[in-house]
């Protein structure tokens, strides 16, 4: 079966499986990327092949993919979970600092100051378009 710019081969129906996944499942499937994308796969569970046989990769693991490749994934004996994702670069400079990912180092000092501040935002009720801030006791984030 083709289309969207995927090839399956052999889909399982949901009312086959007892403990219904959202997750798409089939044995293999095959992906373009465009030219003008870049491309990675992360294992949630499970484990899988890419690319026909090539090294095999297991959960919390990663696959970086080339621009214009041909991704061919084979679930692994136990099946495998994975999230595929293909964008166009943005071409931006990054600032990376645990959780917190920025254009500049002072965005991420900044970012870091209001976290031990309590008034990093770190959620907007999209219906209320409410901001909420975190304290840095509450929060996720250590800062």
């Amino acid at each position: 079966m083709e289309g969207a710019g995927v090839r399956l081969s052999r889909a399982f129906g949901y009312h086959e499986v007892p403990k219904f996944d959202p997750f798409l499942m089939l044995d293999e499937f095959g992906y373009a990327i465009p030219r003008d994308h870049r491309a990675f796969a992360y294992v949630v569970d499970g484990s899988s092949r890419f690319d026909g046989g090539g090294k095999g990769i297991g959960s919390g693991h990663a696959a970086l993919f080339g621009a214009g490749d041909e991704v061919t994934v084979t679930a692994g004996d136990s099946g495998v979970r994975l999230l595929l994702v293909s964008g166009r670069p943005l071409n931006e400079p990054v600032a990376w600092g645990g959780p917190i990912v920025v254009n500049t180092q002072a965005e991420l000092d900044r970012a870091f100051d209001e976290c031990r501040q309590g008034t990093l935002i770190t959620y907007v009720n999209p219906a209320s378009e409410e901001a909420r801030c975190v304290n840095a006791s509450e929060s996720l984030v250590s800062c």
